[in-house]
């Protein structure tokens, strides 16, 4: 079950011009997908954007953290406004750094979360924001099989919990897309969501993917892509 909460439905049609970017961290930049099939790129391939619209503009930087995203918007997110679009919507995907790169506390990772998407609304974008998904650590077997556990998965749900009920307050809406089925489980789907090679652990990527347990497949990314799309059409 797929759970969207605010109001921004109802958008894409050919009679609204729309302005999209995107930024966050090494998820919304694609890290594991293969060429041309990060969420932002499939997303632009799936939601019917017409000559009307710009196309999706990505600003998502793999170790981006959200005190980053904040330094950094004045200067590079904010001026990307185009007033000449009905709309001007930033997608934001972050949280995970601020806890594991940072080790920042749940509450401290909400309220820059908060603080970003409340400075982009201020500037005039309407904002979209997604929940942090699991982070596993890939543990290997004598067997050549993968297992792993799930990497500061209590604060990561108290950071979402805390997006959810605040939704309100800081964005137009929020896509719970760690709600997605074959998402939150490890050994749920995993081989088709989440990058694992389970033979060998390589330190670089193998065949542009990367055995981390964090990145997500061209089909996870689909899934990301089209739990955003519903939002954009109104779902």
């Amino acid at each position: 079950m797929m759970n969207f909460i605010g109001a921004l439905a109802g958008i894409l049609n050919s009679d609204v011009s729309l302005n999209i970017l995107v930024d966050g961290n090494s998820l919304p930049a694609g890290q594991g997908s293969t060429a041309g099939n990060s969420f932002p790129e499939q997303l632009q391939r799936m939601s019917g954007i017409t000559a009307n619209d710009n196309p999706i503009l990505n600003f998502a930087v793999g170790g981006q953290t959200t005190p980053q995203m904040i330094a950094d918007a004045a200067t590079q997110i904010d001026p990307q406004i185009d007033n000449t679009k009905d709309k001007n919507i930033i997608i934001v995907w972050e949280g995970r750094n601020d806890l594991v790169v940072n080790s920042a506390t749940v509450q401290v990772a909400y309220e820059n979360l908060r603080d970003y998407c409340q400075a982009r609304q201020s500037a005039g974008w309407e904002v979209i924001i997604l929940t942090l998904l699991p982070s596993w650590t890939a543990v290997y077997k004598g067997d050549n099989t993968v297992t792993g556990y799930n990497l500061l998965d209590s604060e990561r749900i108290q950071v979402n919990t805390l997006l959810k009920n605040n939704q309100a307050i800081y964005s137009n809406y929020l896509v719970d897309v760690a709600a997605i089925s074959g998402i939150s489980n490890l050994g749920d789907n995993e081989s088709l969501n989440y990058v694992f090679n389970t033979n060998t652990r390589p330190t670089t990527s193998v065949n542009g993917l990367f055995d981390d347990g964090t990145h997500m497949t061209d089909n996870g990314y689909f899934l990301i892509a089209d739990a955003v799309n519903n939002v954009l059409i109104g779902f």
